[in-house]
């Protein structure tokens, strides 16, 4: 897919014609997500879990800007950041017309449908059944398209358990020497970053102790996440924990701000055919049952 960047870049370097005869030989497509779910994932996965970077660049200055008695610690690392402060802070950049960085900002403003004629545009709720729609276009296309789908969960829930927990060695490796947060945290939220995913089952408790962290490593965690896969679970209850967590995170989100978060999504709700305002998010008589901390380790 062309980002929208790209594509002006490459129109501005042909000529009319040539143009229109690229846009006729090419497939363009693109992939979006439920905005609240696509902003809860932003958090997760830049601010909740170890990632030394955006602590740095952006939890800390989230701390700056909301706290009033910061801890030293938080100050330095911006490390335990909730995801209520975080939509704050989203919010906050808004209002003052700052630069959002572009895993937070909405999907339009990055590709925007109204100025780029995409062929295709696929949900990251239906992803397999989308992506199989296309697969199968191409392969009556072109005689030599051989990718097939096979199970794409199953195949790369190993190899994002693996990216994250590297990624968690990594970071305390470069600051254990003056970071006084417990390493057993930092494990947990892996843990429990797999289970927000529905990879893992919430009913599979992180097996480790915090005396564990003296001798736990990266490959033994990753054996962990490997026997855990192997537990025979309820596959459909494990794949609705993404809601449960969605709806504990936001609950936590002020209602001031989740109207000023409607605001903030409603035209990628409008563009893409998502519920701008969804009964799990907005309204409270639809709370679900669940007595599990999703976003443990904080």
């Amino acid at each position: 897919m062309l980002k929208l960047e790209a594509f002006s870049d490459l129109k501005r370097d042909m000529i009319d014609q040539t143009m229109d005869n690229f846009l006729k030989n090419v497939t363009s497509f693109m992939f979006v997500r439920d905005p609240y779910g696509r902003l809860f994932s932003g958090y997760e996965h830049k601010l909740y879990n170890p990632n030394l970077s955006f602590w740095k660049s952006y939890g800390m200055k989230i701390v700056r800007s909301l706290r009033t008695n910061p801890s030293n610690m938080s100050l330095k690392f911006g490390h335990d950041v909730t995801f209520a402060e975080f939509v704050k802070y989203v919010l906050l950049q808004k209002d003052n017309n700052q630069v959002i960085n572009r895993h937070f900002t909405p999907m339009h403003q990055k590709c925007d449908p109204c100025k780029f004629p995409y062929d295709y545009i696929g949900h990251l709720e239906t992803f397999k059944d989308d992506t199989e729609y296309l697969f199968n276009k191409w392969r009556r296309k072109f005689p030599d398209f051989n990718i097939h789908f096979n199970n794409f969960e199953k195949e790369t829930v190993l190899d994002t358990a693996g990216s994250l927990i590297r990624r968690l060695f990594n970071t305390y490796n470069k600051i254990k020497s003056e970071f006084e947060y417990p390493l057993y945290n930092l494990v947990l939220r892996v843990w429990s970053d797999l289970q927000i995913r529905g990879y893992l089952s919430k009913d599979i408790s992180l097996p480790f102790e915090k005396q564990d962290m003296e001798t736990i490593t990266a490959e033994s965690m990753l054996k962990a996440v490997s026997d855990a896969l192997k537990i025979q679970v309820n596959h459909t209850a494990v794949k609705l924990q993404r809601q449960e967590s969605l709806q504990q995170a936001y609950s936590t989100v002020s209602p001031e701000d989740m109207e000023r978060l409607h605001e903030y999504v409603l035209k990628d709700c409008q563009l893409f055919g998502y519920d701008d305002r969804p009964k799990l998010l907005y309204e409270t008589g639809e709370l679900l049952e669940s007595k599990h901390t999703y976003l443990a380790g904080i």
